[in-house]
């Protein structure tokens, strides 16, 4: 039996759930940040998207990481593509989390 290979956002998913198991925060925020970019490439939901992109962004936040502010700037931009309209952001942050938490084994 020949397996199929796997599409990148599901690639991502994988990734991130095996940082989380891992307890690496860095690399945790880094395939939030992948995962975001994967489902903007194939047209996916924009508010799963940005959730994704501001966990990383939280995250890298908290750890004091010098890869914030590239981050931003991604999120940023995001903002950009969605004007004129207001980008779907999660209203609260357990909104947030069980958008990025809908990603089987992600403990936000």
């Amino acid at each position: 039996m020949t397996s199929l290979p796997l599409d990148p956002i599901h690639t991502q998913e994988i990734a991130l759930r095996n940082a989380y198991g891992e307890g690496d925060a860095e690399r945790c925020a880094v395939h939030h940040l992948n995962l975001a970019n994967q489902l903007e490439h194939a047209g996916g939901d924009l508010k799963t998207l940005l959730a994704h992109r501001l966990a990383g962004g939280v995250i890298l936040f908290q750890a004091d990481s010098p890869l914030l502010t590239d981050a931003l700037v991604n999120l940023a931009m995001s903002f950009v593509r969605a004007a004129p309209r207001q980008p779907p952001l999660p209203r609260e942050f357990d909104d947030l989390c069980a958008l990025v938490e809908a990603v089987d084994g992600v403990q936000f």
